[in-house]
């Protein structure tokens, strides 16, 4: 009988509750389901869209280091409504308001100023630092306010603590700052990123479509406290990051090359100076620098005596954008070419005196040399040499294919934007002397990057790479999605022509030569000096492009290097190429050969005498045409 009385009562609660709450439950799915929408409409919306930012990629050095990389910043975010509240203590809001002011470092009025009490989401501050952010919370919430806790109402109580939590916040989505962490480091071939992360130049703009990062979103509802609701998560995409492009640059060579300019910049005083370091067999860059340069974190700031123009100028890559009439380093297309048709040999001998009188203009060279072989003639940068075999060996067409053969006159390929063509003129469009001119750099515009192509061409046998600077493309997780690898462009001359031409070359950097400063104790070096005079409004002017390319070891090359200095304002009046240039292109030389282990022709110690006696000699042999 017990039993039966227990398990009837459990019945009857049963029933009641079930009669109790179904009213209830019914409202509920009425409200929930049947009128959710109208329901909203009347409390208003309370989803929240939260855009989830992706990573733009980072750019690494041939080693991986990074070069360009983003970091998350804070958005500062007040809360102005709560800061107004009626329930906190008066001295709470000024506390927080000049503690804020303080850290972040601006006026408490600009973050008073700010304030509007119909709007509860305020932005102080964009791109704070974490550790910025997280200094300040930490001492929000160590202020006292100068209130006694006892004398508060729980209600203001509760107040005071949300505001210490959340009167000053930050924004959910992180806002990312484009970072160059070695500042001036590499920034021609870096370039930077406008406001939206994209891409303006250099890398940053060539790449900018994998370097990109797509961003995501998140729909969420929220309560009425703005706490986010996941079981009513409504849609999620999620981010996609950007690519890492890894470059052929070294950071340890693009440092040196950048010294060693900057020094020369220094001492020469030249309006402006570009250097690149190239493996001649793969065509890989490990260095490119122009001077002046700029700060990729801040592309627009003016340096010291800076006009608007010059502001404008740094950011130009030079080696790339610029073109000048090459001088006597032109000379190498001219020799290779006869060498390779055959039509001289290199001791073939040509009458050079002066002057030499071609189509009734006459040519000069600045010493007066007698008889020169053709190796004599890339030694001594004889311009009647080169202008005789051009003219009565070569001839226009051959001559013309040989420097269309040799990357002149077109885009190399190199994986940068703003690269220029060069200028080479068809023969139909040669005057009647350009064909004793051109042979020796006259007539003629080239950029930086295809004269050290072409001598790299000769270095590497004859076979002319394309420049590339960008050697693959990783993922977040480093593991590598794509790879550039070197790519052939031209067989421009014979194997056996080329070691002829670096038969010829070694000849300058030694006694009696043009480029004996270019010497690298330790190793045999080919190279080809060149001075040539500035074309302004059509008329020569004493303005000088002084440059120096050559490599090493001469017969096994690792190595080329190409240093050129644009109008040099030498104090002791010095501009020829085998002064100024080919020193640059020595130091940049040792540096990159103890950096890379480069094994040497013979001992350091029997060499550097060899070159101490060389440079003693130099003055002796000063060419002005060299």
């Amino acid at each position: 009988m017990t039993y039966d009385r227990h398990r009837w009562q459990g019945w009857m609660v049963g029933i009641v509750l079930l009669v109790g709450f179904l009213p209830v439950g019914a409202r509920l799915y009425l409200w929930q389901v049947e009128q959710r929408d109208e329901m909203l409409a009347k409390v208003g919306d309370h989803t929240k869209k939260q855009v989830l930012e992706g990573y733009r990629g980072n750019i690494l050095d041939a080693h991986g280091a990074i070069l360009a990389t983003s970091l998350p910043k804070k958005t500062l975010v007040a809360d102005a409504m709560l800061l107004s509240s009626l329930d906190l203590p008066a001295t709470v809001a000024p506390a927080i308001v000049a503690k804020t002011a303080e850290v972040i470092g601006v006026n408490e009025r600009q973050i008073w100023d700010r304030f509007n009490r119909n709007s509860q989401y305020v932005i102080i501050a964009h791109k704070v630092d974490e550790a910025v952010f997280n200094r300040l919370t930490n001492e929000i919430s160590r202020l006292d306010f100068g209130v006694d806790l006892r004398q508060l109402s729980s209600k203001q109580r509760a107040k005071l603590k949300q505001a210490r939590l959340s009167a000053i916040y930050a924004d959910d989505k992180d806002e990312f700052v484009r970072v160059y962490p070695n500042g001036q480091l590499g920034a021609h071939v870096l370039g930077y990123v406008d406001g939206s992360h994209r891409g303006l130049t250099g890398i940053e703009r060539q790449f900018d479509s994998l370097l990109r990062a797509y961003d995501g979103a998140r729909v969420t509802e929220r309560d009425a406290l703005g706490e986010a609701l996941w079981i009513y998560k409504k849609e999620e995409i999620l981010p996609h990051d950007g690519f890492d492009v890894q470059l052929t640059v070294d950071q340890v060579i693009q440092g040196a090359l950048e010294e060693e300019l900057q020094n020369v910049m220094d001492e020469r005083q030249p309006d402006a100076a570009m250097g690149i370091v190239m493996r001649p067999r793969t065509g890989e860059i490990l260095a490119m620098a122009a001077c002046p340069t700029f700060d990729p974190n801040a592309p627009g700031k003016k340096f010291p005596g800076d006009t608007e123009l010059a502001a404008l100028d740094r950011l130009r890559n030079r080696c790339i954008a610029d073109v000048a009439e090459p001088g006597s380093t032109f000379k190498i297309v001219t020799v290779a070419g006869a060498l390779d048709k055959g039509v001289v040999t290199l001791s073939d001998a040509f009458d050079c005196h002066m002057p030499w009188f071609f189509c009734g203009v006459p040519l000069r060279d600045s010493h007066h040399y007698g008889t020169l072989t053709v190796k004599e003639i890339i030694t001594k940068s004889s311009n009647i040499g080169a202008g005789k075999i051009g003219a009565t060996r070569l001839g226009q067409q051959r001559l013309y294919d040989y420097m269309r053969a040799f990357g002149f006159g077109s885009r190399s390929g190199v994986q940068l934007p703003g690269e220029v063509n060069g200028i080479v003129h068809p023969p139909k469009a040669w005057s009647a002397i350009s064909i004793a001119h051109i042979p020796m750099g006259h007539e003629v515009a080239v950029t930086p990057l295809q004269m050290i192509t072409a001598m790299s061409a000769i270095a590497n046998g004859g076979l002319r790479m394309q420049p590339m600077i960008v050697s693959g493309v990783r993922d977040r997780s480093g593991q590598l999605v794509g790879r550039f690898n070197p790519k052939p462009a031209c067989q421009v001359i014979r194997k056996e022509t080329a070691d002829l031409m670096v038969e010829a070359l070694t000849t300058v950097t030694e006694k009696g030569g043009t480029g004996t400063r270019g010497a690298v104790p330790g190793f045999d070096v080919a190279g080809k000096t060149g001075t040539a005079q500035k074309l302004e409004g059509g008329h020569y002017v004493q303005k000088y492009y002084s440059s120096f390319v050559g490599f090493f070891p001469a017969r096994q090359p690792e190595i080329c290097i190409l240093i050129s200095l644009d109008n040099p304002h030498d104090p002791k009046g010095e501009y020829y190429g085998g002064a100024i240039a080919a020193p640059v292109f020595a130091a940049v030389a040792g540096r990159v050969a103890k950096y890379l282990s480069v094994r040497p022709d013979r001992p350091v110690e029997e060499m550097a005498v060899q070159t101490a006696k060389a440079n003693g000699h130099f003055k002796t042999v000063q060419n002005h045409a060299n």
